[in-house]
């Protein structure tokens, strides 16, 4: 500023080569401006992708599922070690996936949690208050998940071990999906349909992926927020 100022004062001076030096110093002036901003505007970059690192959040969608199936599928079908999933009634999962639900079991241990459709009382449960949110049919939640449960009936008794179905009874709040290393996962939002709202990527090594997995864990291991889905 004062280097740009001071050039401007010289102009009044009617001389070719102080002339000269005064575009010489408004120029510089004018650069330095241009550096400071780039760098400004490039800490705020860093900051901001240091906090994405921290988080270990490396991609995002405008929605989940259907949109998006292109970035399921490869790594469903590259999974090692762990398929880990929960929703309300996941009908999506079964009708674009359930074909893959015996491959799963044989090369990974897949646990999905569905929302207990009767949670917290039969007369006003969550799944009935998240159709009303959706603008769903009455019940749509409730038939979804009777029928994964009748989709994987065979499945579950056949590989007891690594085809497993809880019910949750915990207030719904995101949709995750853990893929070995990695974990997707999105709100659920009020007058939106599930598949409809944004996603987000995670990796092992960020705090999101550690949070994700400990919560779908904590919810997975306790009796007073799940339970295993009825064998019948």
């Amino acid at each position: 500023m004062v280097v740009f100022l001071s050039g401007v004062s010289l102009l009044s001076v009617r001389n070719t080569i102080v002339f000269a030096v005064a575009t010489s110093l408004m120029a510089t002036g004018l650069a330095g401006w241009v550096v400071f901003f780039w760098v400004r505007q490039n800490e705020v970059s860093a900051r901001s992708l240091q906090n994405l690192a921290k988080l270990g959040i490396v991609d995002g969608f405008m929605y989940r599922s259907v949109p998006i199936r292109d970035q399921y599928e490869p790594r469903f079908r590259a999974a090692r070690r762990q398929i880990s999933i929960m929703g309300f009634g996941l009908r999506a999962l079964r009708e674009d996936f359930g074909g893959q639900f015996a491959n799963w079991a044989h090369s990974v241990e897949v646990r999905i949690l569905l929302v207990d459709p009767d949670a917290p009382g039969a007369e006003c449960s969550y799944a009935d208050q998240r159709d009303a949110e959706e603008a769903n049919h009455a019940g749509s939640i409730k038939n979804d998940v009777a029928a994964m449960l009748s989709f994987t009936r065979e499945l579950r008794a056949e590989h007891p071990d690594t085809f497993q179905i809880h019910l949750y009874s915990c207030i719904p709040s995101i949709n995750v999906c853990i893929i070995d290393d990695e974990a997707f996962w999105g709100p659920f939002l009020s007058g939106l349909q599930s598949r409809n709202t944004m996603t987000l990527l995670c990796q092992r090594g960020g705090h999101m992926y550690g949070a994700l997995v400990d919560h779908f864990d904590q919810i997975w291991s306790s009796p007073a927020l799940s339970r295993p889905a009825p064998e019948g």
